[in-house]
């Protein structure tokens, strides 16, 4: 199964975070066979990206993940996670969650927020016709709620931004922005992780 990396073009600690995020992801979810990276400009979609890793051929079910995105201990794929509540939103998020919820509702759909950096395991059939879906959308939440519904659990948000001194994320899954990362016990907590990721701790199986 093929693990799919998104990064952004302005990470300043690009090398640093795919080189982490590869290597957490391989060593707490075992059946990881390949590794595309895709890079999207600032401005562009969750959705672009999987749209050029699709076009560039990926396994038939593949784990969506961004760069920034670390997993600390045993993850289970076969799990579905939305967040807890609705997330505040600016600019070009607002319409996109706006038109997604628009049109999960107006096709008899549940509308639940699914927009977290979480690894989610997708399916490349699954996804090509929430993308050939007309407008402009929120990728994991249409997929999410189109594939899923309700039968998903609700979760805590991962992600950090800023990154306080004294804290140590605990995870299993630990998502950081770019804020967080202009602080060196940010990025000193990805390069522990790193270390902590060459040792022999069992792996958990992923579905194939």
């Amino acid at each position: 199964m093929n693990l799919v990396i998104v990064g952004s073009s302005d990470n300043k600690e690009k090398d640093l975070c795919q080189e982490v995020c590869e290597a957490s992801h391989r060593f707490h979810i075992e059946g990881i066979d390949r590794v595309v990276h895709v890079t999207i400009p600032f401005c562009n979609t969750l959705g672009t990206a999987v749209r050029n890793a699709i076009d560039h051929g990926v396994s038939d079910n593949f784990i969506l993940t961004t760069e920034t995105t670390f997993v600390t201990s045993k993850y289970d794929m076969d799990k579905v996670y939305r967040r807890a509540r609705f997330n505040q939103r600016k600019g070009d998020s607002i319409d996109r969650m706006v038109n997604s919820i628009g049109y999960l509702l107006q096709h008899g759909q549940t509308s639940f927020d699914y927009e977290i950096d979480i690894p989610i395991l997708v399916n490349k059939e699954k996804a090509l016709e929430v993308l050939d879906i007309k407008g402009q959308y929120h990728f994991r939440t249409m997929y999410g709620n189109i594939v899923h519904g309700s039968d998903s659990e609700k979760v805590e948000d991962v992600f950090i931004d800023p990154w306080v001194h004294s804290i140590d994320p605990e995870g299993p899954i630990v998502s950081v922005g770019p804020t967080a990362l202009k602080h060196s016990q940010c990025t000193k907590w990805i390069r522990k992780l790193h270390s902590q990721c060459q040792s022999t701790q069992p792996k958990i199986r992923a579905r194939p």
